[in-house]
Formats: C-alpha cells, sequence, structure tokens
C-alpha cells in the first residue's frame, strides 16, 4: 500500500541521510506509487525471467508440421502459427508475474524442478534397470527434504527445545508459500515418468511451467502433469470457456467471502477458549456445526476459485471437490 512503500521507503533512507523527511517526493503519492511499480517489478524480476525462458523453446516439429500452411511463406507462418505458439501458453503466466510471485523464495522452486527434471531424464534413459528406481527414490527424497527443512525444521527444534532446553532461540524459517503443493506435484511428474504413464519432458521450460502454475498453489487441486501436459504447451481459449471460467471463480470468491468467513466468525465467537467453560451445550453444537461448514466450504471456494481461473486461461484442472462430508471411506475421503 502506499503508507506501507513509504514508511519502507523513509526507514531505509534513514539509514543513510539525517534529514531524509525534508525531501519533498517522498511525500508525494505521485512519486510514492511509482515507487511502488518500481519495488514490485523487482520484487517480481526473478519469477518473470525464469517464465521467459518459455519464449525460447523451440516449436515441436510434428505440431508445426501440423499447424503450418502449406505453401504460405516462412514469415507468414511464423505470425500466424509459431509466434502464438509460443506466446499463448506462456501469457498469463507472465501476467501473473507481477500479480503473485515468490520473491526469493522462486530459487527454491527453481532447486525443486532442476531435480525432477534431472532425475526424470535419467529415469527415462536407464528405464528398466536398478539405477532407474535408485534415481527416483534418490530424486523423491531430496524434494521432501527441502520442504522437510522449510515446513518442520521450527517445529521439530521446538520439540526438543522443550525437553533439552536447547537451541536458544528457534531458526523462524519463513514457508515459501505453494511450496507444498509443487513439490507433491513435481513428484507426480518423476513417478508417472517412471511408471511410464507419460513422456519425460525434455524441455526445461515447459516442466518449469508446469511447476510455476499459480491457479491451484495455496489450496490445490493438485494436478499432475499427464492431466495438463497438453494444455501447458498448446490450449484453446474461447469466449465460452472464459465465461465459465469468470463463473465458476465468482461462485468459489461468494462462497469464501459470505458464506465461509460468516461460519468462521461465528466458530470463533462460540469456540473461544474464555468462553467454553459457561457456554451452553447448544452454544457449542451451534460453533462445532459453523466450524464443520466452515472447512468445508473454505476449501470448496478455493477449488472453485482454483478451477474457475485455470478454465479462463485455457486450462481444465482436475475436480477434486465432490461432496467429501458423505464419503463412504476415508480412501473415498481423501480422494
Amino acid at each position: 500500500s502506499y503508507g506501507e512503500i513509504n514508511a519502507i521507503i523513509r526507514g531505509f533512507m534513514g539509514i543513510f541521510m539525517d534529514n531524509y523527511e525534508d525531501i519533498a517526493w517522498f511525500n508525494s503519492p505521485f512519486w510514492a506509487k511509482t515507487m511502488i511499480l518500481i519495488v514490485n517489478a523487482w520484487l517480481g524480476y526473478p519469477y518473470m525471467m525464469i517464465l521467459c525462458m518459455g519464449l525460447l523453446k523451440s516449436i515441436p516439429d510434428d505440431l508445426y508440421e501440423a499447424s503450418a500452411m502449406d505453401g504460405a511463406s516462412f514469415v507468414n507462418n511464423f505470425f500466424k502459427i509459431t509466434l502464438p505458439l509460443l506466446i499463448k501458453p506462456l501469457t498469463p503466466l507472465l501476467i501473473a508475474s507481477f500479480a503473485f510471485n515468490f520473491n526469493n523464495f522462486v530459487l527454491i522452486m527453481l532447486f525443486d524442478t532442476v531435480v525432477c527434471f534431472i532425475g526424470a531424464r535419467l529415469i527415462d534413459k536407464h528405464r528398466g534397470t536398478g539405477k532407474s528406481k535408485a534415481v527416483l527414490i534418490t530424486t523423491v527424497a531430496l524434494t521432501l527434504l527441502v520442504l522437510g527443512i522449510f515446513k518442520y525444521t521450527d517445529f521439530f527444534l521446538s520439540g526438543v527445545k522443550l525437553i533439552t532446553g536447547w537451541p536458544d532461540k528457534l531458526p523462524g524459517i519463513i514457508l515459501p508459500i505453494g511450496i507444498s503443493f509443487y513439490t507433491f506435484q513435481l513428484i507426480t511428474y518423476v513417478v508417472d515418468v517412471y511408471r511410464g504413464d507419460v513422456k519425460v519432458q525434455k524441455n526445461f521450460a515447459w516442466l518449469l511451467l508446469y511447476t510455476a502454475m499459480f491457479h491451484q498453489c495455496i489450496a490445490g487441486p493438485i494436478v499432475r502433469y499427464k492431466q495438463i501436459s497438453r494444455e501447458l504447451t498448446w490450449r484453446k481459449l474461447t469466449v465460452e470457456r472464459i465465461y465459465k471460467g469468470i463463473v465458476r471463480f465468482s461462485i468459489g470468491l461468494a462462497k469464501k467471502a459470505i458464506l465461509a468467513n460468516a461460519c468462521a466468525s461465528v466458530a470463533d465467537n462460540l469456540l473461544a477458549s474464555e468462553k467454553l467453560a459457561g457456554a451452553s451445550s447448544a452454544a457449542i453444537v451451534t460453533g462445532i456445526l459453523c466450524y464443520t461448514l466452515y472447512i468445508y466450504l473454505d476449501f470448496s471456494a478455493y477449488s472453485d476459485m482454483a478451477i474457475g481461473m485455470g478454465l479462463a486461461m485455457g486450462f481444465h484442472l482436475p475436480e477434486n471437490f465432490n461432496y467429501p462430508y458423505i464419503s463412504a471411506s476415508i480412501t473415498e475421503f481423501w480422494r
């Protein structure tokens, strides 16, 4: 926001000069907003550059030959066939990189993608041998290790501190946004290559785009590579699909903002620890029911928004939320 960015600039400049408050442009909304654009562009730069790598890929020969017009000039084919094939799959993600970026944590996503890219290539190279399985185990272990370091280091050390008193201070590791989802998506890709369900991706840029898909990054659904591999490189957008995507997204947004948040507010009020001792049975039951509805509506809303956003950009993400509370078994509930 304007206030936050101005406070950051003031704090930073205060390190180097004593009279920074006297500089007029720090108090100017115009220049402060300009600084917002510069800072956001700077924060999104690494992520955007990685996505731009996709622009360097070459069109697969079979796809180009199937699309190219017989007898047309090279220039005509380039602007009508090649350029759209290059730009269409990347444009939504390039735009989104400014609105949803991973900042410095993009290096973690890049590392995981490199590990799985190399691992899958080695699995394909040594298919049918013991080396293939060894590479699979190593690749999965490395990606899970990265996830474990960021997600469970503080949790583990807090338990150790409770018992032994060490360490004096927890490291306070920040959890990168979306790390769980893109980690498990990459694992499904490597496992699918090992099983022979999909062909190994030999172009790093396309695998990176699969990893960087932001639609379902926070709350799913986890998309297997074989479900979306074709649409990563070529997808068709129509007005009808965009319309359906916007409608689905709007339904999810309404579920979250109107229903889920209202249920959460009631549940928080009725189940607050300081009120439980004197609460009536009816209040506790109502609070539990509201919390149950909140969990359901919250996950359902995020799924609707992710699927709708994906559909509006040409991706058909799988339906992963189908009346979980009437599941006949734990296995069905998990699915």
